[in-house]
């Protein structure tokens, strides 16, 4: 690969240094040279009097330009570190963000997974102790037991009243009334208007009983 093939490939910030009395090197070789290079900083003194090792003038010195050289290429290079640590920076925290809502998330699920758990275990121990204290379909016969025989007999008649009402309704079904047996409030039914002052308490009971 030729030189001139070299510099088109150049990145970095090259310095170009030749003399014009340089018997080995023709200048306008560096100069073409300085043309072709594709680097983003490049820089080019010639030596007038500068042969092709050395500077016979003191004009000719090159040391400022040289340090002035290496300051600019020292800002582009930490421009570009600047741009890149931003850039690695800006990823960095983009990544950290989201991993932080993501465990976040997660940590929020727990949290409610969690709740429901205690609530569902609250709802069912409660659920549990409250079946327990009021079973279903047991009759309150509280106190029966500890009556006499006879009276407990009773108690347990009148706690099955319905039986009762039923055979009793049935007995009055199958009773015929004569006309003194009647009820009070039969002959109440059946009394004039001008006879409902004589039909007393005692009027009935001696009727009832003739």
């Amino acid at each position: 690969m030729s030189n001139i093939d070299k510099v088109r490939t150049l990145t970095v910030p090259t310095f170009f240094l030749c003399g014009r009395n340089d018997r080995s090197i023709p200048s306008r070789h560096t100069d073409r040279l300085f043309a072709a290079c594709s680097a983003p900083i490049k820089v080019l003194h010639s030596a007038e009097y500068g042969g092709h090792l050395d500077s016979h003038e003191a004009d000719d010195l090159y040391f400022d330009k040289l340090k002035n050289f290496i300051d600019a290429a020292k800002a582009e290079s930490n421009r570009q570190l600047d741009a890149e640590s931003r850039e690695s920076l800006g990823m960095t925290l983009a990544e950290r963000d989201q991993g932080g809502d993501k465990k976040s998330v997660e940590a929020l699920k727990t949290h409610v997974n969690r709740a429901f758990l205690l609530v569902l275990l609250c709802t069912t121990v409660y659920t549990t102790l409250a079946i327990s204290r009021h079973p279903r379909g047991k009759r309150h016969t509280t106190g029966v037991s500890s009556l006499p025989a006879g009276l407990a007999e009773a108690t347990e008649q009148l706690v099955d009243y319905p039986h009762m009402e039923e055979q009793s309704s049935g007995a009055l079904r199958n009773w015929e009334f004569v006309d003194d047996e009647l009820p009070l409030h039969g002959h109440l039914n059946r009394a004039e208007p001008g006879e409902l002052a004589e039909l007393t308490e005692p009027a009935m009971l001696d009727k009832l009983h003739a």
